[in-house]
């Protein structure tokens, strides 16, 4: 298990992702709609997590943003990766104080090189409606075709 503070030392060891601001962030002076940014520290975190405060307040537009972040952060960490293979390990090292785990960090170190060449797979999504209820709270209608074909996709091959 990773701490969400470390979303800053992985995004910043890898020298900032960089990404298209496409939400208004109110409370950001540096993170401004339409413009291309490098993203380093807080704003890293603050791009990833934001969302009462940003756009339309949904769930769906901060998972938009993490989509559009590890589709940028996936190929800086490769070159990072290619460059150094050392770079891994060091990663390990730097998220110690942010992680529990099990894993040696020689485990940790072949699995993130091992993930850094993996090919991009289809993503799944469920189609629904999203709303607040009466309290406040954000609240998510599966569209029940959409839900079943999810399952059926993720937990289901067919026999040939």
């Amino acid at each position: 298990m990773v701490n969400m503070s470390a979303i800053e030392v992985v995004n910043d060891m890898v020298g900032g992702v960089t990404v298209t601001i496409e939400d208004d962030f109110p409370d950001s002076d540096t993170l401004i709609k339409g413009q291309t940014v490098t993203l380093h520290g807080k704003d890293a975190e603050r791009f990833i997590r934001e969302r009462k405060t940003v756009a339309d307040g949904l769930n769906e537009n901060r998972m938009s943003r993490q989509a559009q972040y590890e589709e940028a952060f996936k190929p800086v960490f490769q070159a990072k990766c290619s460059e150094d293979k050392t770079f891994p390990l060091d990663l390990y090292h730097a998220l110690e104080d942010y992680m529990t785990t099990n894993i040696s960090a020689k485990k940790f170190s072949r699995l993130a090189l091992l993930l850094s060449d993996e090919k991009e797979e289809e993503k799944v999504s469920i189609e629904g409606t999203a709303d607040f209820d009466e309290d406040g709270w954000q609240t998510f209608t599966p569209d029940p075709d959409s839900l079943q074909e999810a399952i059926l996709s993720l937990f289901y091959k067919e026999k040939k």
